[in-house]
Formats: structure tokens, sequence, C-alpha cells
């Protein structure tokens, strides 16, 4: 079964909000923010494979990352341009906020 990879066009800004506001979600999408792509085994380390399997879906699913199968590993890379494009700005100012997407003390 193919992964959902919605085009630019369809990315909804609520659900991109809400995939980069959870604190797991929004560490994976710093450790992506210089763009290289990473197998996904080691992008957050610790984290229990059934527990990053939903945010992988809710990030792919949101638009916020692409998803390559090789073999049995899968592969991420951060949609910054496809996001860029569709909502200017929002990454960087996602990004340079330190607290946004963390857990509150």
């Amino acid at each position: 079964m193919a992964a959902l990879h919605p085009s630019p066009e369809q990315f909804r800004l609520e659900e991109v909000l809400a995939a980069l506001g959870h604190p797991i979600r929004a560490a994976i999408v710093r450790t992506l923010a210089p763009g290289e792509e990473m197998f996904c085994g080691v992008i957050v380390p610790g984290v229990p494979k059934s527990t990053l399997t939903h945010h992988w879906r809710v990030l792919r699913e949101s638009g916020v990352i692409w998803q390559r199968p090789s073999g049995r590993k899968l592969y991420i890379t951060l949609r910054r341009d496809d996001l860029d494009a569709r909502f200017p700005g929002l990454l960087d100012l996602v990004l340079s906020d330190e607290s946004f997407g963390r857990a509150s003390a």
C-alpha cells in the first residue's frame, strides 16, 4: 500500500499546525530541518516504533514530511519547499520559536 502524500494544494493550515504542535513531531521536524533525508530509525532514538508510526502518519498526511521506502527501511525528508510555497514563513517561524511544540512544565 502506497503512503498518502498530499499535494501542496491539499495542505490545510490547521492540520499542519496540529502536526507541528506535538513535542515529538516538533523534535522530528527540527531534526529534519537541515534538509537531509534520514533513516526513520535514527531521527528520534528511544521512542517506541509503534509510537513513531503514528507520528510519521500524522506528519505525512498533513504534508510535513515525505516518506520513501527502500527495501525494509523507511527514509524521511521534510517537505520544506512545499510548506514554504503553501504557507510562506510558517516553518521558519515554528523552527525559530524554541518553545513551539515543547511540553509545558
